[in-house]
């Protein structure tokens, strides 16, 4: 809450360290504190990966269990904070980020990569991580050590794909690190698997009214029949038959179909 109340509106939680859930002890309350304080709650994990993409991929599902273990929600952003245990091989390293970053992206979180502006020279091929993972660059550059209450962009480290810059290992004195996002921080958006369609029958008997209202929910790109949808009683289509199709998309739909009243021949 005293972190809500001098401003700040994310919290970045540690879930985990390599494989192991200490360095992250406490996460689950910290994330209910900040969800009750009406934040966006995200996670981060310490890597020591060493360029080995099989750790890499190891210390991500560990802290996607961890995080889901937490509270922290699914959707939002779990960050791969590599800043030590680096291979001398470039590449290597900026494999195993990449390598991580898929295993987070595939557990339905939105994956962000953690280092300073120095390592992430020296060690990674950052473009490469963008170009896989766009603005996804978390990047800590201090104008100096110490408290500081806003952020000189005189200091900013330029680079493509930064949506968060560290600026502070002490924001407004009170010994939490200092984040400002540069770019818009959302929950990701996932497509639906289901749709709901809807079918209006209108009464050419009666003037076109609508007769009934039938839905049902069904899997997108399946389709689903008239058949599925049963008929106001008493009643046929006009035209078509209970074989006749409708293709589900993304989004639900409602779609009218045409009836009339069933006759039947009596005598005088």
């Amino acid at each position: 809450q005293y972190s809500k109340n001098i401003g700040a509106k994310y919290a970045i939680i540690k879930v985990s360290e390599g494989t192991s859930s200490a360095g992250g002890s406490g996460a689950a309350t910290k994330a209910a504190n900040a969800k009750a304080a009406g934040m966006m709650v995200m996670a981060y994990y310490f890597s020591h990966a060493w360029g080995n993409t099989s750790t890499a991929q190891a210390e991500a599902n560990y802290a996607v269990n961890r995080a889901l273990a937490d509270g922290i929600p699914v959707h939002s952003y779990i960050a791969l904070d590599y800043e030590t245990s680096f291979s001398g091989d470039k590449q290597a390293n900026t494999n195993a980020a990449i390598a991580a970053m898929q295993v987070i992206r595939n557990a339905n979180y939105l994956p962000l990569f953690y280092s300073s502006s120095s390592m992430m020279n020296n060690y990674f091929y950052t473009d490469q991580i963008v170009q896989r993972f766009p603005g996804a660059l978390w990047v800590a550059a201090y104008k100096y050590k110490g408290a500081m209450n806003e952020p000189d962009f005189g200091y900013f480290p330029s680079r493509n794909g930064v949506a968060i810059w560290q600026f502070t290992d002490s924001w407004k004195g009170a010994n939490v690190d200092g984040d400002i996002n540069v770019l818009p921080l959302q929950f990701l958006q996932v497509a639906p698997t289901t749709a709901t369609v809807t079918v209006q029958y209108v009464d050419d008997d009666n003037g076109g009214q609508i007769a009934a209202t039938r839905s049902k929910t069904a899997n997108v790109n399946s389709t689903v029949k008239y058949s599925d949808f049963a008929l106001p009683t008493n009643m046929h289509w006009v035209s078509g038959d209970g074989n006749s199709t409708i293709n589900v998309g993304t989004a639900n739909s409602t779609i009218t179909l045409h009836v009339v009243h069933n006759t039947q021949n009596v005598s005088d």
